[in-house]
């Protein structure tokens, strides 16, 4: 099965999980605990991957998510990441850009750009 990775907020351990065939914006929100997500593309993260990010993350009170704003560059611009967040992969179907899950070389290279798994 294709996995994601989550990285919560705070020093937490980074874990996988089991992506569905068609992820959709519910699961994600789901599963990283939230209502409303935003797929961003970091800039640290390797071209064809995307971090799903809490909408209204900055408006609750959410601890920062130091992986997530590490990715994002928060330290070039100061715009932090905060909540818990998921990295996928990003393709291209019928109907434009698709969330999609990664296969355990991808996961490995994702955990590989911090250091650790």
């Amino acid at each position: 099965m294709k996995k994601g990775i989550v990285y919560p907020a705070g020093h937490r351990i980074p874990y996988c999980v089991d992506v569905p065939d068609k992820i959709t914006c519910d699961w994600a929100a789901k599963t990283i605990g939230c209502e409303w997500v935003e797929n961003v593309h970091p800039r640290r993260l390797p071209e064809g991957f995307c971090m799903i990010v809490d909408e209204e993350g900055l408006l609750k009170p959410n601890e920062l998510n130091h992986v997530g704003s590490w990715f994002y560059e928060t330290d070039k611009h100061g715009e932090p990441i905060v909540g818990n967040v998921l990295i996928l992969k990003e393709v291209y179907g019928d109907e434009g850009p698709e969330w999609a899950g990664m296969d355990d070389d991808e996961v490995d290279k994702i955990f590989n750009l911090i250091g650790r798994k």
